[in-house]
């Protein structure tokens, strides 16, 4: 289905796997970019992301802010989404905290009805480097944003946080469980 960006539109996939709000590949921000419908917000470099297909590989990534998306009927304001190397751009299970979607798979249709009338400002703080798991079942940092640079370097072992040891870890709980590793809120010790 389509979005609107402002002055331009973007084909994306509907992704409950994905639990972010709007994931944007490369190709779409190359087209998207010198239109002037979003803002970067950083830059990057890493891995982000595994899929069923395996970790992403390491390229350079983006930080950017859409000033307007519209989905459906309903808008949504400052919308923060970062690059990646998928062949589509992603609506993700972040949409479902704003309201309802229904899907006719055989009829290839998508509706989307929020819970409020009106636009909604989402802006959201994120952190400055992202933490996925590694070889072996470790976690690892993967992308690292620009003002993080001098402090790690993507690769790296997390053995700790907040002072607490951290071993091997499944990746399925790293997904569904990361509030119990200490993994949550604007900061925490590695």
């Amino acid at each position: 289905f389509r979005v609107s960006l402002g002055k331009s539109t973007d084909e994306v996939l509907f992704d409950t796997g994905d639990g972010g709000f709007y994931s944007l590949n490369n190709e779409n921000f190359n087209r998207l970019q010198p239109l002037g419908v979003l803002d970067i917000k950083s830059r990057g470099f890493g891995s982000a992301s595994w899929s069923a297909g395996g970790k992403e590989k390491s390229s350079r990534k983006y930080r950017a802010m859409f000033h307007e998306l519209t989905v459906d009927k309903s808008t949504f304001l400052h919308v923060v989404t970062e690059t990646g190397n998928g062949g589509h751009s992603r609506i993700g299970a972040g949409l479902l905290k704003y309201g309802i979607v229904t899907l006719d798979f055989p009829g290839k249709k998508f509706w989307y009805q929020s819970y409020e009338d009106g636009k909604k400002d989402i802006k959201e703080d994120k952190w400055n480097m992202q933490i996925i798991t590694g070889p072996e079942n470790t976690l690892i940092i993967g992308c690292v944003w620009d003002s993080a640079r001098s402090l790690v370097r993507g690769g790296e072992q997390i053995i700790a946080i907040n002072r607490k040891t951290i071993g091997k870890i499944d990746p399925c709980d790293m997904f569904t469980n990361s509030h119990n590793l200490g993994i949550e809120g604007e900061e925490v010790l590695l």
